[in-house]
């Protein structure tokens, strides 16, 4: 049976309008790893352009196979530690990554996303707080596409301006189970510009971040007004760090 990641926040109302103490269940960037599958977490990317349906599904993640120490980034071993090599600036480090796509360089032939994956280690409600803009601001690139995938199933997805450093701040109410997938990915998806199309790589790096919780951490009354059918909606961030 489908479960949905959206649950009912009636649970939550008492507790929110009193000051509740989160524990971290997840942090892509506390507990980022050069060591695949540590404290649950992956790092890898999609091959948009050599699936046939262009649909992500679980399945279709391949992590990366080496992690550079220098850089402190994973990457497959075939564009080397910068991507200078093959012209694919393919990577995910600690705060962000970036994906790949069809140019601007002519080595890049492949639209490649960046993932990161969580596979939960508990079962039960959550918050899904999670990060997403842009670091890369060149105002000549296209800009990107963030998602959030539970179990192949796309619960999130945003377009970012190449010169947005702002982005978007969200936090959701999500329902895991052991084992569930949780996939994190940027695309090098923007706006056609007078030197790329679509789905061009140009200057693509992104901050992409999130965290698992088990409460909200400042469960204000005023946020309790951006709750509609179970959502939290998209906030604008105030701080770039």
């Amino acid at each position: 049976m489908l479960r949905t990641p959206f649950i009912a926040l009636a649970m939550y109302l008492g507790s929110a309008l009193a000051p509740a103490q989160a524990t971290v269940i997840a942090d892509s960037q506390a507990q980022f790893s050069g060591s695949q599958g540590s404290d649950g977490w992956y790092y890898g990317y999609y091959n948009r352009s050599l699936d046939g349906d262009a649909q992500f599904s679980s399945g279709e993640f391949a992590q990366f196979d080496t992690y550079w120490a220098g850089s402190q980034s994973w990457r497959r071993s075939q564009d080397g530690e910068s991507g200078d090599e093959s012209g694919v600036y393919l990577a995910l480090n600690a705060q962000g990554g970036h994906p790949s796509g069809i140019g601007p360089d002519a080595q890049q032939i492949h639209e490649i996303w960046a993932m990161r994956r969580y596979v939960a280690a508990q079962a039960g409600q959550f918050w899904l707080d999670f990060e997403l803009f842009k670091e890369n601001l060149n105002p000549r690139a296209g800009g990107i596409t963030g998602h959030i995938f539970l179990n192949g199933v796309e619960l999130f997805a945003q377009y970012i301006a190449t010169d947005d450093g702002l982005g978007v701040h969200l936090v959701i109410p999500i329902v895991l189970e052991i084992g569930d997938l949780l996939d994190f990915a940027i695309d090098p998806t923007g706006i056609a510009t007078d030197r790329d199309n679509p789905r061009s790589g140009r200057s693509d790096g992104t901050v992409f971040r999130m965290r698992l919780l088990d409460a909200l951490e400042i469960p204000a009354p005023a946020a309790l007004g951006l709750v509609s059918l179970g959502l939290v909606l998209p906030r604008r961030r105030r701080v770039h760090q």
